[in-house]
């Protein structure tokens, strides 16, 4: 007899907001469903999997754990189930005492271990990204402060001339200009 477990992996696409970034690539499920295989059917995962649950002991004694998972590859089949997002994960069992619990056991592991390095790659990446925002924000802030030594330098060099003198700059004329009416007045007497 064989025994097949399925499982269904859901995969929330989520976007990061536009204002944030902009992707330029889009995956396809096809895509998708190769990458999610490279990380689930790595030999890390499937070497863990055929160890946790004693998996082809006299194959590993004789051909190694390389041979056993070859073999547990080769019984596991990753298929984008048509929704999107969605993965179709099943394995087919014969060898063993009751193969059915042990295939079922087996997806569910191999689930639980795509989950938790999935996981852990997005809480690197999001430190990752978290310090990138740091030091960005720390060289705009540098850039910044020179700016600013620039410009008050600039408006030093040339107090009086800009723009934002202008009010006062006129205030002084007409003071200047009452003050010669006056002298001429005075003058004129």
């Amino acid at each position: 007899d064989v025994y097949q477990a399925e499982a269904i992996l859901i995969r929330r696409m989520t976007k990061p907001s536009d204002g944030i970034i902009r992707s330029a690539v889009v995956a396809s499920a096809r895509d998708l469903v190769e990458s999610i295989g490279d990380r689930m059917l790595s030999y890390e995962v499937l070497h863990k999997v055929a160890t946790d649950h004693n998996l082809y002991p006299d194959m590993r004694e004789k051909q190694g754990m390389e041979a056993v998972v070859r073999r547990l590859r080769s019984k596991i089949t990753l298929v984008n189930d048509g929704r999107k997002g969605t993965i179709r994960v099943s394995i087919r069992m014969s060898e063993g005492a009751r193969p059915n619990e042990k295939a079922a056991a087996i997806v569910n592991d191999l689930i639980d271990q795509f989950s938790s390095s999935q996981q852990n790659m997005l809480t690197n990446e999001s430190a990752s990204l978290e310090g990138f925002l740091k030091e960005s924000e720390a060289e705009l802030l540098r850039k910044l402060e020179v700016r600013e030594r620039e410009l008050n330098a600039f408006k030093l060099a040339h107090l009086g001339e800009l723009p934002e003198n202008r009010s006062e700059n006129l205030s002084t004329i007409r003071g200047s200009q009452m003050t010669i009416r006056n002298v001429k007045q005075k003058q004129d007497r």
